[in-house]
Parts: structure tokens; C-alpha cells; sequence
């Protein structure tokens, strides 16, 4: 099972605009010592990597749960842990038993 990066972006309430097509979405930064009026933060929806090209912060989906939600290492893996299984259903579960 695969966590989807934009739904992690929507649960954290993070705005992003999203290009058909593009490997990446758009969102303003939340560095707070970098205030801009266009979005130059870019999130790989794949890969959950960021970079902004306005003031260089940079990272991945750890550092972006760290940043945005306040979130220590082992929070951030709890978090992930529970999206996971909250998204995920019963079906789901069953055909990823079987697979491992």
C-alpha cells in the first residue's frame, strides 16, 4: 500500500495547485521567514519531496510533517502509520496479506 503524497497535502489542509501532467504540485511556502504572493514550493506527488525556489528550503514527506505540522521524527512516522491504515480497507488489507 502506497500513500499518496496530495492526500497527506489535503489532511494538513496545505493548498496546492495541481497541473495535469506534471510530476509536481505547487504550493506557497511555509517557511515563515519567506513571505511570496506566487507559489514557488514544489512537492513531487510521487515521491513526496519538496523544494522551494524562492528561499531553498527542501526535503521530504518526515521533514514536511516536521515543518508544516509541528511533528517530531517518531510523530511523524505514527502519523503516517495511521493515515495508512485509516485509508486503507478491508479489501485492501486482504489482497496486501496475501501478497506479502
Amino acid at each position: 500500500m502506497k500513500i499518496k503524497v496530495l492526500d497527506i497535502l489535503d489532511k494538513l489542509g496545505v493548498e496546492y495547485k495541481d497541473s495535469p501532467g506534471s510530476a509536481n504540485v505547487r504550493a506557497v511556502c511555509w517557511n515563515p521567514s519567506h513571505i511570496e504572493k506566487n507559489p514557488s514550493l514544489f512537492i513531487h506527488k510521487e515521491k513526496g519531496h519538496y523544494n522551494c525556489f524562492g528561499c531553498g528550503i527542501s526535503g521530504n514527506i518526515f521533514t514536511l510533517l516536521s515543518q508544516k505540522a509541528g511533528l517530531s521524527g517518531i510523530d511523524a512516522l505514527k502519523f503516517l502509520n495511521n493515515f495508512l491504515f485509516e485509508a486503507i480497507t478491508e479489501e485492501e488489507l486482504q489482497k496486501e496479506l496475501l501478497h506479502s
